[in-house]
């Protein structure tokens, strides 16, 4: 699957001062994920996992999330 992010975010220290409040914009880019699941019928045990990458940009360096589980039928 891939995706692309992008948007705004304000950021103030304190609501009181509204002077003190920044607002940024996002930049576009690329995230790309690849998972997997592997289960074992008999005993119900199951591997899942996903690899979220997003891609470099001239802001950010490059990004990559692993995520695994094991579940277990009781």
């Amino acid at each position: 699957m891939m995706k692309s992010i992008s948007g705004t975010v304000d950021v103030s220290t304190d609501p009181a001062y509204v002077s003190m409040q920044q607002s940024y914009d996002i930049p576009s880019y690329t995230v790309t994920t690849y998972g997997f699941d592997i289960i074992e019928t008999e005993s119900g045990v199951s591997l899942s996992g996903i690899l979220d990458m997003a891609q470099r940009t001239e802001e950010n360096s490059d990004v990559k999330t692993y995520k695994f589980s094991i579940s277990m039928k009781i």
